[in-house]
């Protein structure tokens, strides 16, 4: 992939590719999207997933899947430049290892506040496209019907995978620590409406970490839907597990890009620390979100584990900048 890599990154972007909202998805472009994501699951281990060291607790499992590949890299402190990488790194093994030509989609959450998120017809049952349904406790929270239904997920360990929704995950102690919690009592679908999401969109003009600390405020939508989902998409670390959470971090990155789209300024901005401030509440009241120092800037190296393009974070700052060649729709 490094030659193929250096070639994109060399390219001008005239042929972008689209990402869609989930709901404007034809039923065909949705069953596609599935069996490429299915195919991802019957390709073996990518020997090149090599992090030193491991993550403790959980070596790679080398009869994984190359799905399972993906969940495992999914850890990092470099927040959107880094899932940015992973969802383009996602996009191009689905076109490259198992042919798929459709979009890659993105929920936008800020369309359902209003009706309650837990409602949005993303939760379809079908057996071909449906993103499955919303865990019960009486089937220990197990998502049983939908696409991904009954799939063996690798990590942390053998399991299907879970949802376990509430409307108030800041109280219910599955965000931690809870020193950072200012808003216990807010409901997620007033983290995800419309005006919570414009005013991260327009504000901090220039300056990524403000921007970021807004964006990724713990009561707020980043964090908020994976929480209320609970489950897989409430373990931080794999919650790729989910089919959910692309789409979820599809329309994250497009926040993002929104924001970048607002001002000149914004196009190549980026900075911030290095390390989470999540050590005491005096480091968080004092850092926030975007992280203690030793601090970083564009020329930082996001890290893949050995797994995919190697690149920078000023690489990836503009999506249509030759590497990237993608857009929203």
């Amino acid at each position: 992939m490094d030659s193929q890599s250096l070639t994109r990154r060399a390219a001008p972007c005239t042929k972008p590719t689209v990402r869609k909202e989930w709901r404007s998805f034809s039923v065909a472009e949705k069953t596609e999207y599935f069996k490429a994501f299915k195919c991802l699951t019957t390709k073996p281990h990518d020997q090149r997933l090599a992090p030193s060291p491991p993550t403790p607790g959980v070596p790679v499992n080398a009869s994984a899947s190359l799905f399972d590949d993906m969940v495992y890299i999914h850890m990092s402190a470099i927040f959107l430049p880094f899932h940015r990488w992973f969802l383009n790194t996602v996009e191009q093994r689905l076109r490259s290892d198992c042919g798929y030509k459709g979009p890659l989609g993105y929920w936008d959450w800020t369309r359902d506040a209003s009706n309650g998120i837990q409602k949005f017809s993303i939760f379809d049952g079908n057996r071909q496209y449906g993103l499955g349904s919303l865990g019960r406790a009486s089937n220990n929270f197990v998502v049983t019907d939908g696409a991904w239904a009954g799939q063996q997920l690798v990590y942390p360990s053998l399991h299907t995978i879970k949802r376990n929704f509430t409307t108030t995950p800041f109280r219910e102690g599955r965000m931690q620590p809870e020193f950072a919690i200012t808003k216990p009592n807010m409901n997620v679908n007033d983290a995800v409406k419309a005006s919570a999401v414009d005013a991260v969109i327009k504000g901090n003009k220039g300056d990524f970490a403000k921007f970021y600390n807004q964006f990724d405020i713990l009561e707020g939508f980043h964090s908020g839907v994976h929480f209320s989902m609970g489950g897989d998409m409430g373990d931080t670390s794999y919650s790729p597990n989910d089919p959910l959470f692309f789409l979820h971090h599809g329309m994250l990155d497009r926040v993002w890009a929104l924001w970048q789209n607002q001002h000149p300024s914004n196009k190549k901005a980026f900075s911030g620390g290095s390390t989470w401030a999540l050590q005491s509440p005096e480091a968080w009241k004092t850092y926030g979100p975007a992280g203690m120092p030793p601090n970083i800037g564009p020329t930082a190296r996001i890290p893949n584990i050995g797994f995919g393009d190697s690149v920078t974070v000023a690489d990836i700052l503009d999506i249509k900048g030759g590497y990237l060649c993608y857009e929203y729709k």
